[in-house]
């Protein structure tokens, strides 16, 4: 029985180990500041609405990619291409890049 709640109390003090490191690495994530402009900016693909405007979290990534990209226009003068990335699910109209592309293009990003 020993054994048993030993193997327990490990496995716990394991997960929530994982659980605090994770939650410091998203923290220190956040913090990050780049050092060098970037050439390209890519946003990783999420499900987008049946009508092929991306969800809110979809928005979020790429409206975060657009202020990254004008902080660093201010800091070091220099553009990035972005490159949204992304497949078409068998429920989507387009692939979640085409999505991107078009709201990147809706927010004044040139083709």
């Amino acid at each position: 029985m020993s054994t048993i709640n030993s193997a327990i109390s490990v496995t716990f003090c394991y997960m929530e180990c994982l659980l605090i490191s994770t939650v410091f690495c998203a923290l220190m994530s956040t913090k990050y500041k780049i050092s060098q402009p970037m050439d390209y900016i890519i946003t990783l693909g999420c499900a987008i609405r049946k009508d092929g405007s991306p969800t809110p979290i979809l928005r979020g990534r790429i409206d975060r990619a657009l202020a990254f990209e004008k902080e660093q226009f201010e800091k070091w003068n220099r553009q990035a291409k972005f490159v949204p990335s992304g497949g078409q699910g068998s429920d989507e109209v387009i692939s979640e890049a085409e999505s991107m592309k078009r709201y990147l293009t809706e927010q004044g990003v040139p083709e």
